[in-house]
């Protein structure tokens, strides 16, 4: 039964608590270690060694140590953006005490894929506690790389405007339904957004970094050129 209800918008709170912990993987390839995707760092080119990178194997894996059993409400993946982006298909997202990642219970709704477009997925993990956070891939010729990982303990719904009432029976499991898709929604939307300013961030940065090298070598040529003057100048008064 339909109260009142008038739903505009959630959002996501809280403080990553993967960021710098202690990561481990089931093995490292082209430099990529674990840490690498805790390291705050959300850029999604492994050239700028931010991504990790395990070998060709089977049923690769990844985890971080939380310290201490949490509840963990959401992950968010990201997947690199300058290749291999249909690696990382079909991975799941694990949550318990146990080091092993494969051991543990797994987040809801999975196996999972990044789209494209967002090159990044938020997981709803419906609030399960464990120290460990682990992402696997099963299979047997897989490589496992993620850019960054972050884990979120609290999620909050904002409700502003018009009224606000309950649903029951049938109706209240659809708006549950609606409020876990529309808060992966704006979960989703938020990290894109972050995503645009951070890339805008390093390609001027890059920009910046291209102008001074070319300042560089505009010098380096002048200096050439003065040195030629020079030698021609002291050749002539030789002569």
């Amino acid at each position: 039964l339909l109260v009142f209800f008038f739903f505009i918008s959630i959002v996501i709170t809280g403080q990553n608590k993967a960021e710098n912990r202690p990561a481990t993987q089931s093995s490292t390839a082209l430099g990529g270690v674990a840490s690498r995707a805790v390291d705050g760092n959300r850029f999604s080119r492994f050239s700028g060694n931010s991504c990790t990178h395990t070998q060709t194997e089977s049923n690769p894996w990844w985890r971080v140590d939380l310290g201490s059993s949490q509840c963990v409400a959401w992950v968010r993946i990201y997947n690199r953006e300058d290749c291999c982006q249909e690696r990382l298909d079909g991975f799941t997202v694990h949550v318990g005490d146990n080091p092993d990642v494969l051991a543990n219970p797994t987040c809801p709704g999975g196996p999972f894929s990044i789209s494209r477009r967002t090159n990044n997925k938020g997981i709803n993990c419906g609030g399960l506690t464990g120290r460990y956070v682990g992402v696997a891939l099963r299979g047997s010729g897989k490589v496992l790389t993620l850019c960054e990982v972050q884990v979120f303990g609290e999620s909050r719904g904002r409700k502003r405007g018009g009224y606000y009432g309950a649903l029951t029976g049938t109706g209240a499991q659809d708006n549950d339904l609606e409020m876990e898709a529309l808060e992966e929604d704006a979960f989703e939307e938020d990290a894109f957004e972050e995503d645009i300013l951070e890339k805008k961030a390093w390609e001027e940065e890059a920009l910046e970094e291209d102008a001074l090298e070319e300042a560089a070598e505009i010098e380096g040529l002048k200096e050439e050129v003065l040195e030629e003057i020079e030698a021609l100048e002291e050749a002539a008064l030789e002569k």
